[in-house]
């Protein structure tokens, strides 16, 4: 049998390696700028298409699935349904990949546990990601890591959800959590006293459209953008973003925003993100991508005052 062990053995040194070997720690993501293009139907005279990227993960397999992000100081962090947080440069760099834990500290890889949604960030710094199949929300607290145990939110109040249509929406609103559903219904959620109470909100822009995040107006506290998805095989993927504000306790619709179709790059975007700028704002939304190679998209929107 040694005659053929060292048969094997010259056969593998022989192997042409193709793989590149990455050390731990070597993750990068760079962002391919998409091909020109300009909104054929925009809807809002104040809002203007500002190009995009795909996403390209190095090192790392992890990055796909997004379906929120938040933006500050030109880090991005981004949501996984694969139960990930991923963190890089607005411009591109080296990344940091933490797996999100449960309350008993373990990481999961079974999607009923690991679906997370949707990101908040209180006023203090507390963090909030809402997850479905099954829903809850978690707590970070100020300044812990994500890698760190999380406690979870008590949402007495909230009512049962369908498995794959729950919490995609959260946002912090009036000093308290904005929570919305897939499957439809806003619900203002307390913190310091938990309890959950329902919303009377807008209608979805259109037939099949569902609500899939939420996300804060910078500087406008009773303000929230809604991003909505609509998909038919026939025509693929189309999105739609809204302005929310909440007056008199009820969420009214103040505007159409923006609307991702040919010849922008549609696909299954689920994470909206705001950032104020000297002229007004700039709006990002990034997808948990339906292309074959599940690379993400990140799009941007010009919101001028």
């Amino acid at each position: 049998m040694r005659w053929l062990n060292l048969t094997i053995a010259a056969l593998l040194l022989a192997w042409p390696v193709h793989a590149e070997l990455r050390p731990y720690g070597s993750e990068r993501i760079a962002l391919v700028p998409l091909p020109a293009a300009a909104a054929a139907k925009p809807l809002n005279a104040k809002v203007r298409y500002a190009g995009g990227y795909q996403v390209v993960a190095q090192g790392t397999s992890q990055v796909m699935g997004l379906s929120d992000l938040e933006i500050a100081d030109g880090q991005v962090t981004a949501l996984s349904d694969l139960g990930a947080v991923v963190r890089f440069p607005l411009d591109g760099g080296a990344a940091k990949i933490d797996l999100l834990r449960d309350r008993d500290g373990k990481t999961s890889i079974n999607r009923d546990f690991n679906d997370a949604e949707d990101l908040a960030t209180g006023p203090d710094g507390t963090r909030y990601v809402s997850f479905e199949r099954l829903h809850r929300v978690m707590v970070y607290a100020p300044g812990a890591a994500w890698s760190a145990t999380p406690t979870q939110l008590s949402l007495p109040g909230l009512p049962a959800l369908p498995n794959n249509e729950g919490l995609e929406g959260l946002a912090w609103l009036d000093g308290q959590l904005l929570a919305g559903a897939e499957s439809g219904g806003f619900w203002l959620c307390g913190v310091a006293r938990p309890g959950c109470k329902a919303v009377a909100g807008p209608s979805v822009p259109g037939f099949m459209y569902k609500l899939v995040s939420l996300a804060p107006v910078p500087g406008r506290s009773d303000e929230v953008l809604a991003l909505y998805r609509f998909y038919s095989p026939f025509s693929g993927p189309r999105s739609v973003l809204t302005r929310l504000r909440l007056t008199d306790g009820v969420l009214v619709k103040v505007e159409d925003m923006a609307a991702v179709a040919p010849p922008l790059a549609a696909d299954n975007y689920e994470g909206v993100a705001a950032v104020k700028t000297d002229a007004g704002y700039r709006l990002y939304v990034i997808s948990d991508s339906l292309a074959d190679d599940g690379k993400p998209r990140l799009l941007m929107f010009d919101w001028t005052l």
